[in-house]
């Protein structure tokens, strides 16, 4: 198996943080790291009208922590694309489908339409004969792939994905846990808000957004992970500590775990040595998790 080396960067609010891994019979994590931007990365203008200090910034980080690696993926989080689960009638063909989630975009992108965005829709698993099915509507605004795209070649990184960071921590769940074959509730803690999903045996079946801001925000998770019959929780993200300070640990009686990706893989020399292997490791969670994916 030849060697393959990848770093992935999340890009969240101020916040910077680095994975990069390299992967042959094994996976190691070569390097990682965090810094704080002078750049609002769930502000597209604000992106988009400094691209030259993004580029100084990530070039200066990358030299910091020793980065190689050839190939490069970022993350984005919740607040800079747009995510939505919609029920649709589960009787209707698949040009019918494809008008409803066309109408949903339009109807909720805001001075935008749908030919701006790069629009991905996954049928989420659901029981037999039920009247409707949900469908994760996943939209990423192409000019911010084309920016991310024009980084990458600056940096001479070669482009492997663009990926939302909570489906990147969702990978790294289902690919280190390999007795997860009970429902779990995957948490990921900013400080705007909970992105939730519902994994069955790996597979995710509901996805939520739970504003803090919102005064029913607990009362709301802990209905909704509650009615899904979960077993345990798990926990990643910047505030994931957060957690279990919050209403959340009393509202909630399954387990929670904190996930940390540096007792998962073999660290190089230069990482162990790391204070992020201690301090917050559950920040660098959807960085390893898009790390390990190969395109």
């Amino acid at each position: 198996m030849s060697t393959f080396q990848h770093i992935a960067i999340a890009l969240e609010n101020n916040s910077v943080t680095a994975v990069e891994i390299e992967r042959d019979k094994t996976i190691r994590i070569l390097t990682f790291g965090q810094y704080n931007s002078k750049i609002n990365f769930d502000d597209l203008d604000s992106i988009f009208s400094q691209k030259d200090l993004m580029f100084e910034e990530l070039k200066n980080f990358l030299i910091s922590i020793n980065s190689v690696a050839p190939n490069i993926s970022f993350a984005l989080n919740s607040h800079s694309v747009f995510l939505s689960t919609i029920p649709i009638d589960s009787n209707l063909k698949e040009t019918e489908i494809q008008s409803v989630i066309q109408w949903e975009l339009n109807h909720n992108l805001l001075n935008s339409t749908s030919t701006d965005y790069l629009i991905s829709s996954h049928q989420l698993p659901s029981q037999t004969n039920v009247a409707t099915h949900n469908y994760l509507l996943v939209g990423i605004k192409k000019s911010l792939i084309k920016f991310l795209d024009d980084i990458a070649v600056k940096l001479k990184k070669k482009m492997n994905i663009i990926e939302i960071d909570h489906f990147g921590a969702e990978h790294f769940l289902s690919s280190t846990n390999n007795k997860l074959n009970q429902k779990v509730s995957l948490i990921g803690a900013d400080e705007l808000s909970f992105d939730i999903s519902i994994l069955n045996n790996k597979i995710c079946e509901a996805f939520s957004i739970f504003s803090i801001s919102n005064p029913l925000c607990y009362e709301q998770i802990t209905k909704f992970i509650i009615e899904a019959g979960v077993k345990q929780i798990f926990v990643h993200g910047r505030f994931a500590n957060s957690v279990l300070t919050s209403p959340l640990k009393n509202l909630l009686n399954s387990p929670i775990i904190i996930l940390n990706p540096f007792s998962s893989f073999e660290l190089s020399k230069s990482s162990k040595n790391k204070n992020g292997t201690q301090n917050n490791p559950a920040q660098f969670i959807s960085t390893a998790g898009i790390a390990i994916r190969i395109e």
